[in-house]
């Protein structure tokens, strides 16, 4: 279980094409890895173990932070659930508060910008 981490979720009226094709739009618009994509979920990477390892946390910016997002869709009858996930994968090691806060913060953001960008 990851130490720093969000998770929503929310119905769209949109299909369930059209969703899966603005999460992928929205993860190439934030620099995301897409590592795995298939029928049940989206799952996405950004950031860099060695630079923040290097540099420290505090240093980096949040997008260069290690992070993991798992984006799963399913359609309904009113259009598309959309459950999402996004958590550090900083691995071992203290994950002191103010690090945690940045990804925190970070999070909150990339929750409610891909809200915006599915709806």
């Amino acid at each position: 279980m990851a130490r720093a981490d969000l998770e929503d979720r929310w119905d769209v009226d949109r299909g369930l094409e059209s969703t899966r094709k603005r999460v992928l739009r929205f993860l190439d618009d934030v620099d995301m890895k897409v590592i795995e994509d298939d029928d049940e979920k989206i799952v996405a990477k950004q950031g860099s173990q060695l630079k923040t390892r290097l540099l420290g946390g505090w240093f980096v910016s949040p997008e260069s932070l290690p992070k993991r997002a798992t984006i799963r869709l399913r359609e309904t009858s009113e259009g598309t659930r959309v459950k999402a996930v996004i958590e550090e994968s900083l691995g071992f090691g203290i994950l002191d508060p103010i690090l945690k806060g940045k990804y925190e913060k970070y999070f909150d953001t990339w929750m409610d910008d891909l809200a915006d960008a599915v709806k």
